[in-house]
């Protein structure tokens, strides 16, 4: 009887120590969210302090421009290649994997994939493909009279 009753009072115990962890747990993650809440506002009231002392501007870069849209030798559409470009991809002078291992922005991958005459629809599943810019080619593929 004696056994049991230690048991008894070593999962009470116990009980008690888990609510009191978890109660602490509950404190630290609301005052984790109080500073990332203040460190969010005050990154946002630096960032429009620095907008209004001009220090840049409020609207974003302008995006690349895009290629022409042509029909290629097997009547599909595609973006109208650079030449340079394509002879140094031709040449293995520019590769792509390399270039993917570097992070460059998602507009650079778009630039360089309509100056090299990638496809409309070979474009379309690539990972930094934009729904302006298919859509930009789609409407340029009907107006050639391509459908794809």
């Amino acid at each position: 009887m004696s056994k049991q009753l230690d048991v008894e009072k070593l999962v009470h115990y116990l009980d008690i120590s888990l609510e009191n962890l978890n109660q602490k747990i509950e404190g630290a993650k609301r005052q984790k969210t109080r500073e990332l809440n203040c460190a969010k506002e005050s990154t946002i009231r630096e960032l429009l302090e620095a907008v209004q002392r001009g220090q840049f501007d409020a609207e974003p870069e302008t995006s690349h421009p895009y290629q022409p849209v042509v029909v290629d030798e097997n009547g599909r559409a595609a973006f109208k290649g650079n030449k340079i470009i394509e002879q140094l991809f031709e040449n293995g002078l520019l590769n792509l994997n390399k270039i993917a291992q570097e992070h460059y922005d998602s507009e650079c991958y778009l630039q360089l994939i309509q100056l090299l005459g990638y496809t409309l629809s070979g474009s379309a599943c690539l990972q930094c493909m934009t729904d302006d810019l298919y859509e930009y080619g789609q409407r340029e593929a009907e107006r050639l009279g391509v459908v794809e």
